[in-house]
């Protein structure tokens, strides 16, 4: 039985996961050598900005933005779930035919 194929997998994965860590050490130390950009002061609020105009958002803005969001998470999750009651019985249906043709 040949394995060349599986050693070659095997040594391409281990060629791509070699690179991914070392690409991954050289951003660390460029974050270590000139600190992290990205850094946020947990007591300074920051605000919702608008990428096409560049304007900080209102206040009320975004709190109804946050709102408009959850409520989108919950109708979806209520979708989801319709549609996996819907599937069930779609399911139980088909088997439920399939006995009454055995019979």
């Amino acid at each position: 039985m040949d394995h060349t194929e599986c050693h070659l997998q095997h040594s391409l994965s281990a060629t791509r996961r070699h690179l991914f860590n070392h690409i991954l050490e050289m951003l660390l130390d460029y974050v270590l050598e000139r600190q992290n950009p990205y850094t946020v002061m947990v007591n300074v609020p920051v605000p919702l900005h608008n990428l096409l105009t560049k304007l900080a958002v209102d206040k009320e803005v975004a709190v109804r933005l946050r709102k408009c969001i959850k409520n989108g998470e919950s109708v979806y999750r209520a979708y989801r779930q319709e549609r996996k009651v819907e599937s069930q019985k779609n399911q139980f249906d088909h088997f439920k035919e399939k006995a009454s043709q055995v019979h």
